[in-house]
C-alpha cells in the first residue's frame, strides 16, 4: 500500500508534443523534459547533447590569474610542488588531475593524501612540517583547504606558498593563500558554482594548459575529463549545467579511451554494451575510493595514474580487497548504529542527533546517509575517541547543514562541507552542549516539508508504453544522478492480469518488476485495480523497472 504522498508534476501536452516532434524523441522522453522545466527546444537539445563549449569562461574563475602566475613561476624555477587532496573519490580524482597534468610536463611534483581518520582532512601543521622537510615550496590543495585558515598562515611562516582549489562553502574570512580558487566565493563572477572538487581541478588545469602553451608544451589532459566524471558522480553534485557537461563527456571518455586505468576498470566491473552510463559510473566509483591512505599515498590514485597494464592490474587487485574490507566495516558500523538507535528516543520529528563512540571514521558518513535515506530527516552521528571526536551530518534536500554548523561554530575545532553533507571535529567537553543545542536547532529550523515523505512523478505512462524500446528511449537523459534522477512514472488503474509470473519474476510484457511486493499477501486481490509508481533502470538494467509504491484504485 502507498506509504508516501504522490506528487504528479503538471505537464503541458502541447510542449511535450512540440519537443517530441522538433527533436525527434519519444513522447515519454519529452514528457520527462517538460516535467523538469525544460520546454525550450534549444535548451532541451543542449541538455540531451551538451557541448563542452558550454563550460564557463576560465578567466572568470576566482583568483585564477595569481594561481597560474605562482604555478608557472614554481615550474620555471624547478620548485618542489606538492598536491594535497581529500581521501574520497572526489579528492582522489582531483589529485590525479592536477598531479598527473604537472607530471606530464616534467614538473617537480608529488602528491599527498592524508588519512582522514588519523591525520584529518586537508592541511595540518604536522603535514606542513613534513612538506618543508622534503623541500616543498608550493602546495596546491584540491577538494580541501578553504577552511584551513590557520594552517595556511603557518605554511607562510615556514616559507611555503599555498594555492587553494576547493568547492566547499568558504568561511567569511578566506585563508591567506596566494590564491583561493573556489566558485562558492561570494565575489565569484563565474556563472556556475556547483562544480565538484575534481571539476574545479579540471578547469584549473585547462586554464594552466592554455596559459603554459605560451611557455612550453602543455599537458594533453588526456583522460582527465573521465577522472572528473568519476569524482563528480561520486560526490553527488547536481548533474545539471556544467556538471552534466563534464559527466556526459567524461563517462564517454572512460568507455572509449584506451587509457590504462579506464581499460583496467572496464575489464573487471562486469559492464557490457547494454550497460547504462550510470551503471558504469556507480560500479567504478567505490573502487576508486576504497583504500585508506598510507604515508600520503593512495591506491586509488596509483590506479588512476598507472601507465603500465601490469601495474594497474596489481593495484586493482589490492583495491578489490580493500573495498570488501570497507564494505564489511560499513556493515558492522551500521549494525552498531542501528543497535544504538533502538536504545534511544529517535522519535524527534525534525531530526536525529546521536552518539556512537569509536566508529571507524570512514564509515560514519555512510551510516548517516543510510539513516537519512530511511528516516527522511537530517541525521547527525557523533563518535568520540578519547578526548576528541568527529561528527558526520546528512540531510534531505531543503535544509542547509553548513548554516547549522556555522551557528554552532564556537563548539568545533573544525567544520565544513555542503548543504546536504557536512562534518566537524569536536572536543569532549563540548559534545553534550552541541547535541542538545543542535537538536533544538533542528526542531526550530527544519521545514516540515523537508521531512515529508513524497515521491515526485514526472508523467503518467500508458501500460502500452512500458516497453523495452520505450525505456531505451529514456537513455537520452543519462547519466542519472543528483538533480537528474531516474525518471518516475505513474501507471494508473492496472488490473491483475496485466502482470504475469515468468520464471520467478513479475513482468509487464518483457519488463521485469522489482522493488515493492505486489500480490494477495499485500491485500491486492483478483479483480481489484491498482496504480503504481515506477522508475526504470533499476541497478543499471534496461529490463528492470522498480516499483516504488502502489495503492488500490476504486
Amino acid at each position: 500500500m502507498a506509504r508516501t504522498s504522490w506528487e504528479l508534476t503538471p505537464t503541458d501536452k502541447s510542449s511535450v508534443k512540440r519537443l517530441s516532434y522538433g527533436l525527434d524523441i519519444s513522447r515519454v522522453t519529452a514528457s520527462v523534459l517538460v516535467a523538469r522545466g525544460i520546454v525550450d527546444e534549444d535548451e532541451a537539445r543542449g541538455f540531451l547533447k551538451p557541448s563542452l563549449d558550454g563550460l564557463g569562461d576560465l578567466a572568470l574563475i576566482p583568483d585564477i590569474e595569481p594561481a597560474l602566475a605562482r604555478l608557472n613561476d614554481a615550474i620555471a624555477h624547478d620548485e618542489h610542488i606538492m598536491v594535497i587532496g581529500h581521501d574520497d573519490a572526489d579528492g582522489i580524482t582531483s589529485t590525479t588531475i592536477v598531479f598527473g597534468s604537472l607530471r606530464e610536463i616534467g614538473a617537480d611534483v608529488s602528491y599527498y593524501i592524508p588519512d582522514s581518520p588519523t591525520e584529518g582532512i586537508g592541511l595540518s601543521e604536522d603535514i606542513i612540517d613534513k612538506f618543508k622537510a622534503s623541500g616543498v615550496s608550493l602546495v596546491i590543495t584540491v577538494d580541501c583547504g578553504v577552511s584551513n585558515k590557520s594552517e595556511v598562515a603557518y605554511a607562510s611562516t615556514v616559507g611555503i606558498d599555498v594555492i587553494i582549489t576547493d568547492h566547499h562553502e568558504p568561511p567569511d574570512e578566506l585563508p591567506p593563500a596566494v590564491a583561493v580558487v573556489d566558485l562558492k566565493r561570494h565575489d565569484s563572477r563565474y556563472g556556475f558554482r556547483d562544480l565538484a572538487g575534481c571539476g574545479i581541478a579540471f578547469r584549473f588545469m585547462e586554464a594552466f594548459a592554455g596559459n603554459y602553451r605560451k611557455i612550453g608544451t602543455p599537458p594533453t589532459l588526456e583522460g582527465m575529463l573521465g577522472m572528473a566524471a568519476l569524482g563528480s558522480y561520486a560526490d553527488r553534485v547536481p548533474l545539471q549545467g556544467e556538471n552534466r557537461i563534464i559527466v556526459y563527456h567524461g563517462v564517454r571518455e572512460i568507455i572509449s579511451r584506451k587509457l590504462i586505468p579506464f581499460s583496467t576498470l572496464r575489464s573487471h566491473i562486469w559492464v557490457d554494451d547494454e550497460s547504462t552510463l550510470s551503471e558504469v559510473l556507480w560500479k567504478m566509483v567505490p573502487l576508486v575510493g576504497a583504500s585508506r591512505s598510507r604515508e600520503g599515498g593512495n591506491l586509488g590514485c596509483e590506479l588512476l595514474l598507472a601507465t603500465e597494464p601490469d601495474d594497474a592490474e596489481e593495484v586493482f587487485s589490492q583495491l578489490v580487497m580493500e573495498l570488501e574490507k570497507k564494505r564489511e566495516m560499513g556493515r558492522k558500523s551500521l549494525g552498531r548504529v542501528m543497535e544504538k538507535l533502538r536504545e534511544i528516543d529517535s522519535e524527534s520529528p525534525k531530526g536525529l542527533v546521536m552518539r556512537v563512540d569509536r566508529l571507524p571514521g570512514k564509515t560514519m558518513g555512510y551510516c548517516a546517509a543510510r539513516l537519512t535515506d530511511t528516516m527522511n530527516k537530517p541525521v547527525v552521528i557523533v563518535s568520540m575517541r578519547g578526548e576528541t571526536g568527529v561528527g558526520e551530518l546528512r540531510s534531505p534536500k531543503g535544509f542547509d547543514l553548513v548554516e547549522g554548523l556555522r551557528a554552532h561554530g564556537h563548539l568545533f575545532t573544525d567544520f565544513g562541507g555542503h548543504k546536504q553533507a557536512a562534518g566537524f571535529s569536536i572536543k569532549q567537553e563540548n559534545v553534550e552542549e552541541f547535541m542538545k543545542s543542535f537538536t533544538l536547532y533542528l526542531d526550530e529550523k527544519v521545514d516540515p516539508k523537508v521531512i515529508q515523505k513524497k515521491v515526485k512523478i514526472d508523467s503518467k505512462l500508458d501500460v502500452g508504453e512500458l516497453t523495452i524500446d520505450g525505456i531505451k528511449s529514456l537513455l537520452a537523459l543519462e547519466p542519472f544522478g543528483q538533480e537528474n534522477r531516474r525518471p518516475v512514472f505513474l501507471l494508473e488503474s492496472l488490473h491483475r492480469d496485466v502482470i504475469k509470473e515468468v520464471e520467478g519474476t513479475r513482468r509487464i510484457g518483457e519488463v521485469i518488476l522489482t522493488g515493492e511486493k505486489l500480490g494477495s499477501e499485500d491485500g491486492w486481490d483478483a479483480g481489484e485495480g491498482i496504480s503504481m509508481v515506477v522508475s526504470p533502470f533499476r541497478e543499471g538494467s534496461i529490463k528492470a523497472v522498480e516499483v516504488i509504491d502502489w495503492k488500490k484504485t476504486k
